[in-house]
């Protein structure tokens, strides 16, 4: 959950779709400018080269990626007076990872033109830089900006989602929670469950729950994630789902802690229940190692030592009730 949070924790995640002004200049345009018809046509081959990238992997995605980027540096776009190539110039370079090239070039283009039909593209991948170099404050006033500009629902919802993840990275958990609600209430409108429709509910509910459990409302946090687990089958979105990052990295722990104690209080017999409640304690000490070997501060990680000794004392009571030595397999939270 771009950011996802953080889900943004950054869970910081999922691409808004895009409304782009992919309209050629006119005729009358085209002769009064002849340099628009070649921009248009760099932008359409720029937008098929992120397309295809976006269906490869590795260094396949980076060879069409920096051919684009090519593209646009042959033709000066960067200091073009055509803010759409701008955008592109700004959305390669997120798409490379170059976070300074774009939010440079995205924060000027926007200034210019904050209204443009291409814009939402462009405030997307300058919110994910932002988001990737775990600049939440500045994260958030790119949403604050762009969502009344955003007319695709899907991307009003999306938008919202990462508005929470923000929230909740900077500690606003009230602000987090009722984002997080209205981003689930927004979902369930779309009249048609496409995946990234499905994807934005689903990481809402997660959210909440994360949320609500940092919140000190472990009961709320519990069914909300009881909820999710229920949507989310295996926890194939929130685990490894591939349109969802967390800045750190160990937020994700948190969210699959969450997943496997529920799983563990539905299991069949008290073996299992005691199995999955080691899975979640793997999970909360996995997060609270890498907050150790980092050496980072981490406003969270009191409340994390505290659900692992919950979670430890539920596996001790379900291993009691199953009468026998369990030997657990060496697991990880994720895998």
């Amino acid at each position: 959950m771009k950011r996802l949070a953080w889900l943004l924790p950054l869970l910081v995640g999922l691409c808004a779709s895009s409304a782009r002004a992919d309209t050629p200049p006119n005729t009358w345009d085209a002769l009064a400018n002849p340099a628009l018809a070649d921009h248009y046509a760099l932008h359409v081959q720029v937008r098929e080269l992120i397309a295809a990238a976006s269906t490869k992997h590795d260094e396949n995605a980076m060879a069409f990626l920096n051919k684009a980027r090519v593209l646009l540096r042959e033709a000066h776009a960067e200091t073009s007076d055509d803010v759409v190539l701008q955008f592109d110039v700004g959305e390669v370079c997120q798409e490379l990872h170059e976070y300074g090239c774009a939010i440079d070039t995205l924060e000027r283009a926007l200034a210019k033109a904050p209204d443009h039909p291409a814009a939402e593209g462009a405030y997307d991948a300058l919110a994910t830089a932002y988001a990737k170099l775990d600049r939440s404050a500045d994260e958030l006033r790119v949403y604050d900006r762009s969502i009344a500009r955003v007319t695709n629902p899907v991307s009003v919802a999306v938008f919202m989602l990462n508005r929470a993840e923000a929230y909740m990275h900077l500690g606003r958990l009230d602000d987090a929670i009722a984002e997080y609600t209205a981003t689930a209430n927004e979902a369930s409108t779309f009249p048609n469950a496409v995946e990234q429709q499905f994807h934005t509910g689903v990481l809402a509910w997660w959210g909440l729950a994360v949320a609500l459990d940092r919140v000190g409302d472990v009961a709320g946090g519990a069914a909300k994630a009881k909820f999710a687990t229920e949507l989310d089958h295996d926890m194939r979105v929130i685990a490894t789902g591939e349109n969802v990052f967390f800045v750190p990295e160990r937020e994700r722990d948190w969210y699959v802690a969450l997943g496997f104690i529920e799983y563990a209080k539905q299991a069949a017999d008290a073996e299992e229940s005691a199995a999955l409640f080691h899975r979640a304690e793997d999970c909360w000490h996995d997060y609270i190692d890498d907050v150790k070997d980092h050496g980072e501060h981490d406003q969270w990680v009191r409340i994390a030592k505290a659900r692992l000794e919950w979670t430890h004392q539920q596996r001790t009571l379900a291993e009691k009730r199953a009468r026998r030595r369990i030997v657990y397999p060496q697991y990880r939270c994720i895998g």
